[in-house]
């Protein structure tokens, strides 16, 4: 969870190098101890750049809102 929030908050902060650490981080925790809310954001961050999430917002915001109210 907090690794999401650390992904939410680049984003919304624009800081793409620590997007790319935190990429890396994830990618050696391996695949099974990976939630799949971290998988969907960073697909939305490859998919559509750090720059059109902070502007739209609408995609990366309904996950956020999933995380907190879940």
């Amino acid at each position: 969870m907090a690794l999401f929030y650390c992904l939410y908050f680049c984003v919304y902060y624009n800081n793409p190098e620590l997007v790319e650490f935190l990429k890396i981080l994830i990618e050696k925790m391996g695949e099974s101890n990976k939630p799949e809310k971290i998988d969907e954001i960073l697909k939305l961050i490859v998919e559509n750049s750090i720059e059109r999430l902070r502007t739209v917002g609408d995609p990366l915001n309904v996950h956020v809102y999933h995380m907190v109210f879940f």
